[in-house]
Order: C-alpha cells, then structure tokens, then sequence
C-alpha cells in the first residue's frame, strides 16, 4: 500500500503542470478563489508572467477578468521589479496588465492596446 501512495505522488509530482487545464479549472471556480490562486501564482515576475497566462488561456472576461488582473497587478508590483517587462503576449490579459501598468501615461497606455 505504501509503495503504491509513494508511486503516485512520484509520479504526479513528476508531471508538468497543464496550463490549459488550470486556466479552465480557474474559469470554474468562485472568482474569489480564483483572486487568492492568482496571487498564489505570482511569486515573483515568471509568477506574473503565468499567472497573466492563465488569465488570458481562461474564459473569464469583463469585469471579473479586469479584477484579476488587477490583483495579479497589485501583488507584482512588490514581488517582481519590472512587472511591465513581464506582461509579454498578446492575450487580453497581458495587454489590459500592460494598459493598466501604464495607467499613470494614458497616451502611452492607449498605444498599447491598440497595438495589442
């Protein structure tokens, strides 16, 4: 029996980690769940970097994925040094971190949607 739990743990932990499936496991879950696993996720600026992934790959939009973003935002601005250099990619997410990152420039932030 022993063997067996060592055996799947080894092997679990031994997995990459499904973004896809977590971005649509975080598109299922309480929206204020999924606010604490996104600042789980950023750790530091690669955190930032995923945790706007999992956004963008997600279904959730609107206000709530405007939310997120923010929480996701607000967490990288201590843990990560250059959290605009971070928010690489074209998803929604990224470009709304990215508008949002430069909210203290409105010209420069409206380039980077439309850019987007």
């Amino acid at each position: 029996m022993r063997v067996a739990l060592v055996l799947v743990l080894v092997i679990g932990c031994g997995r990459s980690a499904d973004p896809d499936r977590e971005a649509r496991e975080l598109a299922r879950i309480d929206l204020a769940e999924a606010a604490v696993r996104i600042r789980a996720l950023v750790t530091d600026c690669s955190g930032f970097t995923r945790a706007l992934d999992r956004l963008s790959r997600s279904t959730i939009s609107g206000r709530s994925l405007a939310g997120l973003v923010d929480d996701a935002i607000e967490v990288a601005r201590v843990r990560c040094a250059h959290p605009l250099g971070s928010a690489t990619g074209s998803g929604t997410a990224q470009q709304l971190a990215r508008a949002r990152l430069l909210d203290e420039r409105p010209a420069d932030a409206l380039a980077v949607l439309a850019t987007g």
